[in-house]
């Protein structure tokens, strides 16, 4: 290697140093790119949920109202069906086939058995 006199040294370390000057400033550059891409990305991430939710909010409140009016129209069916007589005699008769102790009520016609 050949002896660098000062001047040469000076000269290098200079150059090294606009150089290195020059990649800080990429980097510096970059990094305030990211930053804000980051923030678009997020921006975009949270206004598509507010957009989302306001695009479905009227359809849940739809449903929601549509739930609480199925309700109230079931509640009315069955008042009016327990207004019926034969509501009861049709829940006994359920009930004592669930139970197994269902008896047969219907007629049998002994004139079919002799023959």
């Amino acid at each position: 290697m050949t002896d660098l006199t000062n001047q040469e040294k000076l000269e290098e370390v200079y150059r090294l140093t606009l150089e290195n000057n020059h990649l800080l400033h990429k980097i510096q550059t970059r990094g305030r790119i990211t930053t804000i891409f980051q923030i678009i990305y997020w921006l975009a991430i949270v206004g598509a949920l507010g957009g989302a939710y306001l695009y479905v909010k009227p359809f849940y409140e739809a449903l929601r109202s549509d739930n609480s009016k199925a309700k109230s129209f079931l509640q009315q069916f069955e008042q009016l069906r327990s207004q019926f007589p034969e509501t009861k005699a049709f829940q006994n008769l359920f009930q004592q086939i669930k139970d197994g102790s269902a008896t047969e009520t219907m007629p049998t016609d002994d004139t079919s058995s002799v023959q």
